[in-house]
């Protein structure tokens, strides 16, 4: 149930009093195009045939029209922040937002060779480190479960591997998914409703689209499947 603000109440109530006036200045208008339609049809106006109220209100009713008429992108603006301004970092971005509307990131740190995570606390971005083992976080992508833990799948650069990162509430629980060649490149992840991984990816060694999923305890490793769509058919997550 949607809960109402005393800072709701007050922006509903004004928008409220500003349609009952707009309302009342376009009965007003309307009137005094009849009122000169009519009158210059059959006789000569006099001087001052519109008051210098109504010409007031006429004057506030153009106003709101062009307020609520102008293109609402006119009246918005990005909020930028600066997430982190800690050497060379940014790259291979992914964003994922929780039920609270609060943002998460994924991405590459190209100074130190690490995959990092930010998470918005309300005031301030809370950054941790991921994976600093070797030249890892190219290719990131981000996922949240239920619970609003992240995920991220990678590829590490320095074993040509794809790798799969998870909090466990403590810490990363951090594996590599496939080592098979120089694979991992472009990934992407989602959660199924078990809150299990699933990652598609390109196999740069031969060339191939691949994908894996979870379907075991997590001593076992992911399984990794290629390119036949016959097999992914067969598969059952």
């Amino acid at each position: 149930m949607t809960r109402f603000t005393k800072t709701k109440l007050i922006i509903l109530a004004v928008i409220a009093v500003v349609l009952a006036a707009a309302g009342y200045f376009y009965s007003i208008i309307l009137m005094k195009i009849a009122e000169f339609v009519f009158c210059r049809k059959y006789q000569k106006l006099p001087r001052g045939w519109i008051s210098k109220k109504s010409f007031l209100y006429a004057l506030c009713f153009i106003v709101i029209l062009l307020l609520f008429n102008f293109p609402h992108n006119a009246w918005a603006a990005w909020n930028i922040q600066t997430v982190d301004a800690t050497n060379n970092v940014g790259y291979s971005t992914s964003l994922a937002l929780d039920s609270s509307g609060i943002p998460h990131i994924s991405y590459y740190n190209s100074t130190n060779d690490d995959l990092k995570y930010a998470e918005w606390t309300g005031t301030a971005w809370n950054i941790q480190a991921v994976d600093t083992t070797g030249n890892a976080g190219y290719y990131t992508s981000l996922a949240l479960d239920s619970s609003g833990n992240p995920h991220i799948s990678y590829y590490e650069y320095s074993n040509g591997d794809l790798k799969y990162a998870k909090w466990i509430g403590t810490g990363w629980n951090i594996q590599t998914v496939d080592a098979t060649g120089n694979t991992g490149y472009y990934t992407s992840l989602a959660l199924d409703s078990s809150g299990n991984p699933h990652i598609s990816y390109h196999d740069q060694t031969n060339e191939d689209l691949k994908y894996a999923f979870f379907l075991l305890p997590s001593a076992t490793p992911l399984i990794v499947l290629q390119q036949s769509p016959m097999l992914l058919a067969n598969a059952e997550p």
